[in-house]
């Protein structure tokens, strides 16, 4: 589904931020298209990649300029407006798209822990024997030019997933790699069957992309239940149908984050772990 996109032309009313002038046309107003962005997708108290904005009644106001720290006062005025949302500009969109892939990648390329040392043996023994990462990129590579949109959401809701298992603080590296390669492949494999996987893929990372429809009360298509769902599926499923529902890619009006977690928690009570939505949460309101 497409982004809405929405024209406006900044008055000189209160709370506007000035524009530069070599984004003014020659009347001095400027003129810009504008794209969604949900609040879960930035990295709290961290610098913005980009231009942020409100759009606040019939006003839209700059919040954040680039480089500015994303903090708890946005927050409070977007709860104060409402909405789970900041608005960037399209023109932005390649350069928020490297904010996420940097993001991602910047986990995965920290140290190894060793939270288990018969699991750290294994995997640091086939993590030096060869890194997936640049043939995960290589196969995303195609995706990227033919379908940006697609390639966004991969790296958007792996991103999702290193937020959630740093915010749940059950994760090792080990399992967040598995949650990374798994989330950036789980719709690949599904959209293009003949697609060659790196062979060093690990078995929980080869999960993810098995069973990320699975629920934890065995409804989904596989019926696995908990004792088969290690953590890092669970969060994976949790942050694929979280990014479905709030970006409006799977098909269904845009729903505000919000909604999303309390639908998890009401109508589709057991489907997703209950301790995975309330990291969701944590991310939200912290």
């Amino acid at each position: 589904m497409d982004r809405p996109h929405h024209k406006f032309r900044p008055s000189d009313g209160a709370g506007l931020a000035p524009t530069d002038d070599s984004s003014c046309t020659g009347s001095g107003a400027v003129e810009m298209t504008l794209e969604p962005v949900p609040l879960t997708s930035f990295i709290d108290s961290a610098a913005s990649p980009v231009n942020l904005y409100l759009r606040l009644d019939s006003h839209t106001v700059v919040c954040r300029r680039e480089g500015e720290i994303i903090d708890l006062e946005l927050r409070r005025q977007l709860l104060e407006a409402g909405t789970d949302l900041v608005w960037m500009e399209c023109a932005d969109r390649c350069k928020f798209q490297r904010y996420l892939q940097e993001s991602v990648l910047e986990r995965w390329n920290q140290p190894l822990d060793e939270e288990s040392p018969d699991r750290f043996r294994e995997f640091s023994r086939e993590f030096r024997r060869e890194d997936p990462m640049p043939a995960i990129i290589d196969i995303l590579e195609p995706i990227r030019i033919d379908q940006p949109e697609f390639h966004a959401r991969c790296w958007r809701v792996a991103h999702y997933g290193t937020q959630l298992a740093e915010a749940m603080g059950r994760v090792g590296t080990a399992g967040i790699h598995d949650i990374i390669a798994g989330l950036l492949l789980h719709e690949v494999v599904d959209a293009r069957a003949q697609v060659s996987l790196p062979t060093t893929l690990t078995g929980g990372t080869r999960q993810i992309i098995e069973g990320w429809r699975e629920r934890i009360d065995g409804t989904g298509p596989l019926g696995w239940g908990p004792d088969k769902m290690k953590l890092p599926l669970r969060i994976a499923c949790a942050a694929i149908a979280y990014d479905h529902r709030t970006s409006g890619d799977g098909g269904r009006p845009r729903q505000p984050a919000f909604d999303v977690l309390r639908e998890f928690i009401i109508r589709e009570h057991g489907a997703i772990d209950p301790t995975v939505i309330a990291a969701f949460i944590r991310l939200l309101d912290r």
